[in-house]
């Protein structure tokens, strides 16, 4: 799980550095996706249904992949709007995603019947797509309140990553 981890933060937190028309990014999507694939092994052996996430994972890692090279070369669309829907299509796959494998981690705690605290994680995955929520509809309505709401996203998805590495630790120490 320690690879889903690592993927999550890659995903979590998007660090740029613009040089002219080029954009690169310091902690690539695409990375963090191929990241979870690798991770998601360790959890499969304990609940089959994680499988069906590897096309999902798959095809974000492509479809940020490619967003990454063309952002890295210079090549933007020229619509903000549509920026704006790519980005909330992109954030609502990730966060089902990683919905996803918090729901079959709670499978696992379940069969299992030992404690991988599902239940904290669901709670500061919540709080992520809220205020991710919160930032899109203030970036129309008022930008600097999106600012305050991106420190709110930072302290909360720091929060889930303890909480995630926390689970990560009590897996490794099931019985099996």
């Amino acid at each position: 799980m320690t690879m889903i981890l690592i993927g999550f933060l890659f995903l979590l937190f998007q660090c740029n550095l613009s040089i002219g028309d080029a954009v690169i990014g310091l902690l690539p999507s695409f990375v963090g996706y191929f990241l979870i694939l690798a991770g998601l092994d360790e959890l499969i052996v304990e609940n089959k249904q994680l499988a069906l996430l590897r096309p999902w994972v798959i095809g974000m890692g492509l479809c940020t992949g490619v967003q990454y090279a063309a952002a890295l070369f210079g090549f933007t669309t020229t619509t903000p709007l549509l920026d704006v829907m790519i980005a909330l299509v992109e954030s609502a796959l990730c966060y089902w995603i990683i919905h996803r494998i918090i729901a079959g981690i709670a499978e696992i705690e379940y069969r299992l019947g030992v404690t991988l605290m599902a239940e904290r994680l669901k709670t500061w995955w919540i709080w992520m797509v809220f205020l991710m929520t919160c930032i899109y509809v203030f970036l129309f309505l008022g930008p600097a309140l999106s600012l305050v709401l991106a420190i709110g996203y930072f302290v909360i998805a720091i929060l889930f990553l303890v909480a995630f590495h926390k689970t990560s630790l009590l897996f490794r120490a099931r019985p099996r």
